[in-house]
């Protein structure tokens, strides 16, 4: 095998370099799937709930994790921390009006949280990935949405490691 790439090649592993930069992308067909009930209302601002023992367990013997307690604890850890940083993108480009960079940042966060079968949180980032992606008219909408999905991370955020793993 040569060691040299054709011009189509280095364009291709660049923007998959690209990709995998803003976001893990590649999903197993199957997999087990965690709902993660979230409180769309916007009457205050409490502090969130983490996961259910039982949405862990969905977690724990999903694709991406494979029963691995461990494993497992590394990937919310790793998710948390990036899906964090997406969520100040997105409160920047709130600031910005920048709209765009809103369903980047969402769709990031869709495909992070969907590896994991966190699908609420995938579904809403989905939601605002399109939202943004295509109409950002209604306010109302837009400051709903938002909320909805921070309330959503702030979830997996309150999700800690217990002290014996």
């Amino acid at each position: 095998m040569s060691d040299e790439q054709s011009p189509n090649e280095k364009n291709e592993e660049k923007g998959q370099e690209e990709k995998a930069n803003d976001a893990s992308e590649e999903q197993p067909e199957k997999r087990q799937r965690v709902s993660v009930p979230v409180d769309s209302s916007n009457d205050e601002e409490g502090e969130a709930d983490g996961l259910t023992e039982e949405e862990l367990d969905k977690v724990r013997t999903c694709d991406s994790v494979c029963n691995d307690e461990e494993f497992m604890w590394e990937m919310i850890e790793a998710t948390q921390k990036s899906i964090t940083e997406k969520l100040q993108s997105i409160e920047s480009a709130v600031e910005k009006e920048n709209y765009e960079g809103i369903s980047r940042s969402c769709h990031t966060i869709k495909g992070s949280a969907k590896m994991l079968s966190l699908v609420e949180l995938g579904n809403i980032a989905e939601k605002c990935e399109k939202y943004f992606k295509v109409d950002q008219t209604e306010e109302g909408r837009r400051t709903e949405l938002l909320n909805q999905l921070r309330k959503a991370i702030a979830r997996l955020n309150n999700t800690k490691r217990p002290a014996n793993i």
